[in-house]
C-alpha cells in the first residue's frame, strides 16, 4: 500500500516537470525566450526609390453642421370666399408660374352677386338721371319767382302794388327757393347712392374673381390639401408652394460651436447630391437651442443653383480659425484592412509605422499619429517590405 503510493507522488512530480520544461522551449530547437515572443520586430525592406518628408502645414479649421435645404417662403393658397371646389389643375410636384391657375371654385352664387349689384347700380344711375333732369325746372321757377318778388318790392315801395301782392310774390319765392334746394338735395343723394352701388358691385366682382385662385410666385407645389368637391373656407390652406431662386439651408449647430458663426458671414455649403459646393451667407441665427439637441439653427441664404431641391441634404462649413498639421502625399499612406500604414525611415531601417488620418488637401494627407514634421516617407511604387 506504501509502495503504491510512493508510485503515484513520483509520477506526478515527473509530469509536473515536464509540463515546465515544456513552457520554457527546452525540448524545441534553440530554445524560446519569453522576450522574442512579446517585443515584435520592426519590419524592415529594401530603400524605397521614391521618398517625400513629411511637413507642416498651416490650414483652416472648419465649424460644420449637417442641415436640410429649405424655402425661405412657403406661400400657402386659401380661398377667400366659402364655396365647393370644382377643379384643381396641379399635384404635389407640379412647377408653376405667378398667375397660372391653380383652383378653381363654383361661382353660381357669385355670378348672381354680381348681377344683382349691376341691376342695382342701373336702378342708382336712373334715379341720379331723373334727380339732374327735375333740377332746370326747379332752377327755372327760382329764377322766375325771384324776379317776380324784386319787381313786386320796387312796386310797393312805390305804392304801386298791394300788401297782399308782396306777401304772395315772397311766399311763390321761398318755395320756388325750398323746391330747388331739394331738387339739388337729391342730385347729391342720387350720386351718393351711384357711388355706394359701384362699390358694391366692385365687391362683387373682386369676390367673382376669388372663384380662381391662381399661383402668387414661381415656385413648386409641396403639397395639395384639397380635391374637387371639397368645401374650400377661407383661412384654410388648398396647396402649400414653394417659392423658386428663395432657399436656404437651416443648419443644426451644437451650442459648442455657436461662438464660431456669425450672422453676415460667409459660408460654404455642401450639398451630396450637387456637383460642386455652394456659397452662402449667413442670414439669421435662432437665438434659442434646442433643448434636446442642443443646437441652435442657423439658416444660410444660397445662390439660385440648378438641381437645388427643397428637403435636400446639406453640411455647413464654416471657417473658424487656423491650425498647424502634419502633411504627408496622398501616396504615402497604404491601406491595410481597416488600417492606415505609412513607410517611415529611421535609425535601424525603413519600418511600417501604423498612423491616424485627418483630412485631405490638396493631394495631401493629414497625419493626426505617428508621423513627425520631417519623417521621411516613402511613396507608392518605392518598394514595401514584408
Amino acid at each position: 500500500m506504501n509502495l503504491r503510493n510512493l508510485l503515484s507522488t513520483a509520477l506526478g512530480i515527473a509530469i509536473l516537470a515536464g509540463l515546465v520544461l515544456y513552457t520554457g522551449g527546452f525540448f524545441e530547437s534553440g530554445g524560446i525566450s519569453p522576450d522574442s515572443v512579446s517585443r515584435p520586430q520592426p519590419t524592415q525592406g529594401p530603400t524605397p526609390s521614391r521618398t517625400a518628408t513629411a511637413h507642416l502645414k498651416t490650414i483652416s479649421q472648419t465649424t460644420t453642421a449637417p442641415g436640410t435645404v429649405a424655402p425661405r417662403t412657403t406661400m400657402r393658397v386659401e380661398a377667400q370666399v366659402a364655396a365647393q371646389i370644382t377643379s384643381i389643375a396641379v399635384t404635389a410636384g407640379d412647377r408653376v408660374s405667378t398667375g397660372e391657375t391653380l383652383i378653381q371654385l363654383e361661382h353660381n352664387r357669385l355670378d348672381t352677386a354680381v348681377e344683382q349689384a349691376r341691376q342695382h347700380l342701373v336702378k342708382r344711375q336712373s334715379q341720379l338721371d331723373q334727380a339732374r333732369e327735375n333740377l332746370p325746372a326747379a332752377q327755372a321757377e327760382f329764377n322766375a319767382t325771384q324776379a317776380q318778388w324784386r319787381r313786386i318790392k320796387t312796386y310797393f315801395k312805390a305804392e304801386a302794388a298791394t300788401k297782399q301782392e308782396l306777401e304772395q310774390a315772397r311766399a311763390a319765392f321761398h318755395r320756388a327757393r325750398s323746391r330747388l334746394t331739394t331738387a339739388r338735395k337729391r342730385i347729391g343723394q342720387a350720386a351718393a347712392g351711384v357711388e355706394v352701388a359701384r362699390q358694391k358691385l366692385r365687391a362683387a366682382r373682386i369676390k367673382r374673381g376669388y372663384a380662381r385662385l391662381t399661383a402668387p410666385a414661381d415656385g413648386q407645389v409641396a403639397k395639395r390639401l384639397a380635391d374637387p368637391g371639397d368645401q374650400a373656407r377661407p383661412g384654410t390652406p388648398l396647396l402649400v408652394l414653394h417659392t423658386d431662386r428663395t432657399l436656404r439651408l437651416e443648419a443644426r449647430v451644437p451650442e459648442s460651436r455657436l461662438a464660431h458663426v456669425r450672422q453676415g458671414h460667409n459660408a460654404t455649403v455642401h450639398i451630396p447630391a450637387l456637383p460642386a459646393a455652394l456659397s452662402g451667407t449667413i442670414e439669421e441665427i435662432i437665438p434659442s437651442a434646442d433643448p434636446r439637441t442642443r443646437t441652435f439653427t442657423v439658416k444660410v441664404a444660397l445662390p439660385d443653383y440648378s438641381g437645388l431641391q427643397p428637403g435636400m441634404f446639406g453640411r455647413l462649413e464654416v471657417a473658424s480659425g487656423t491650425r498647424q498639421a502634419v502633411f504627408v502625399p496622398e501616396g504615402a499612406v497604404r491601406p491595410m484592412g481597416q488600417l492606415d500604414i505609412v513607410r517611415v525611415r529611421q535609425q535601424q531601417g525603413w519600418q511600417d509605422i501604423l498612423v491616424t488620418t485627418g483630412v485631405h488637401r490638396d493631394e495631401m494627407i493629414e497625419i493626426l499619429s505617428g508621423v513627425a514634421p520631417g519623417d521621411e516617407i516613402a511613396l507608392a511604387g518605392g518598394g514595401h517590405g514584408t
